[in-house]
């Protein structure tokens, strides 16, 4: 066909005979596919889309979900897209789209750990179970786990809690001197330490008890709070007044006895421990004597008779003396100056200490011995300087002075110094130097008024007289205590009441060389057992 000019166009170019169109020729829609076939090029769209030009030209997107032409499962949605269409499940479906399934639900005792989705199905996992420390704070449901907590903490428990709640945390056993006080939230108390004083522990701490402590039984007339660690074992530390205690397992306060009866003393008091004890009275025996009788309180009060008594009477009177002592204080001392000397006294002369009677009841006394001579021992000691005194006082024993002071004599213990056999040696010496003496024997006692028989007469100067033959001494009148004469005469004087006349002085002797002589001194002396 020619071609031909619109009105008011011009033909440009002679219309000539059309040629077959080829894929380079065609136009095609970009999504469009060109092919060629018999020598004719088309242009074809794709799948799901339309050719509204009809030569593929043009490519327009078909809706499939609205033409209804999907394949989606009716529980799925469809959703187009250029050039295709999807298909999701529903809620509460799962699956392709294609094919969709109700969603699984969880059982019981599960719970959902994965949701279901379109194309995922619901995960579902076993419920937590809480272990034994451990409580359900939070319970499992078809969404969400069981939620444990743990126990709340028990202080001093020994083993881990156990609860199935908050509050009621539970303790199998306590640390060590703690108990479990059980209850809706079990705790631990500590064992309460030991028991006061007065009582004992009757029940100790257990596991799920404290200390039980009981009162100690009473004891009568205890005077402090009984101690004891048993039922049966109460101490007590102190009884009351006139109690003792007795110590045992268990003490016990025993009452103390009465008095002690007559013929015993108390020899304990009754005390805090024990009872009052009597004892026999003493009696008094061997070297002791009585000084106070026995009584009820004490005892009979021996003390010790002086030294070497072997029996007395009281401290200063012994009736029975050692061997080798005597007199009434049983003294060691020798019978004279001669005893003295003879047993290894000392040779000088002095006062000392004599006894002429040794056991017998008069005591020891001092004189004044006169050793260089041999012994002698001092009776009397008259110097007229210090006066005069009466034959009574001469005979009665003087000490106006010491011994051989001048005024001073025992012829009272003349009788005491006679020898075994009786026999009395005397000796008068003269003078304040003693120039002249005369000593002799005589077999009697000067005190009974004799002189009985003289022998081993010595005299200086040789031959002393008086009115007669030296007689020996006794006493004869009343111008001295003793005297050497006949009576009548006043001769050999010892212890003159009187000076002698008309000559003053002692009258001593007469003898045919110095005739009479009256002196200013005369000393008597006796030697118990001389040689």
């Amino acid at each position: 066909m020619k071609p031909i000019c619109l009105l008011g166009l011009l033909l440009a170019a002679a219309c000539s005979e059309p040629t077959a169109p080829t894929c380079a020729t065609l136009t095609c829609d970009p999504l469009a596919t060109c092919s060629e076939a018999s020598g004719v090029a088309r242009c074809t769209c794709p799948a799901s889309y339309s050719d509204p030009a009809g030569d593929g030209s043009v490519c327009a997107d078909i809706d499939e979900c609205a033409a209804g032409t999907h394949s989606c499962d009716a529980h799925a949605t469809c959703t187009n897209s250029t050039g295709a269409f999807s298909c999701a499940c529903a809620a509460g479906y799962t699956g392709t789209g294609l094919s969709c399934a109700p969603c699984t639900s969880c059982a019981a005792g599960t719970h959902e750990t994965g949701a279901c989705s379109a194309t995922v199905d619901r995960v579902c996992s076993a419920c937590t179970s809480c272990a034994a420390t451990e409580y359900e704070s939070g319970a499992c449901t078809a969404t969400s786990d069981r939620v444990c907590s743990a126990c709340s903490s028990i202080a001093h428990c020994a083993a881990a809690p156990t609860c199935t709640s908050a509050g009621d945390q539970q303790c199998a056993s306590c640390d060590a001197s703690y108990y479990v006080v059980d209850g809706a939230a079990d705790s631990c108390a500590a064992c309460s330490v030991g028991c006061p004083s007065g009582q004992y522990q009757s029940a100790a701490c257990a596991a799920t008890s404290n200390r039980v402590c009981s009162g100690c039984t009473a004891i009568a007339h205890c005077a402090t709070t009984p101690t004891c660690s048993s039922a049966s074992d109460q101490q007590c530390a102190a009884c009351a007044a006139s109690y003792y205690l007795v110590d045992g397992v268990s003490d016990s306060c025993a009452a103390c006895s009465g008095m002690c009866p007559s013929g015993k003393y108390q020899s304990a008091a009754c005390g805090a421990t024990s009872d009052r004890v009597c004892s026999t009275c003493s009696v008094c025996s061997g070297a002791t004597f009585q000084a106070a009788a026995c009584t009820p309180t004490s005892d009979t009060v021996c003390t010790a008779c002086p030294a070497h008594c072997t029996s007395c009477t009281d401290s200063s009177t012994c009736s029975a003396c050692e061997a080798g002592y005597f007199g009434a204080t049983c003294q060691n001392l020798r019978a004279d100056c001669y005893d003295i000397l003879t047993h290894g006294g000392t040779p000088g002369n002095g006062i000392y200490s004599v006894d002429p009677d040794g056991a017998g009841g008069v005591s020891g006394m001092q004189v004044y011995c006169d050793m260089t001579n041999g012994g002698w021992t001092e009776l009397n000691d008259q110097d007229v300087a210090l006066g005069y005194l009466p034959a009574a006082t001469w005979l009665a024993g003087v000490n106006t002075t010491a011994p051989n002071g001048g005024q001073w004599g025992i012829l009272n213990r003349l009788s005491l110094f006679a020898s075994s056999g009786g026999v009395f040696e005397l000796r008068l010496t003269f003078g304040q130097t003693e120039s002249a003496s005369v000593q002799w024997k005589q077999s009697a006692d000067p005190l009974s008024g004799a002189g009985g028989t003289l022998s081993n007469v010595v005299m200086s100067p040789t031959n002393q007289v008086g009115c007669s033959a030296f007689l020996g001494l006794a006493q004869r009148g009343a111008f001295a205590a003793l005297d050497g004469d006949t009576l009548g005469c006043w001769w050999f004087a010892v212890g003159a009441a009187q000076s002698y006349s008309p000559t003053s002085g002692i009258p001593a002797f007469a003898d045919s060389t110095t005739g009479q002589l009256v002196t200013d001194r005369a000393r008597l002396w006796v030697r118990k057992n001389g040689p």
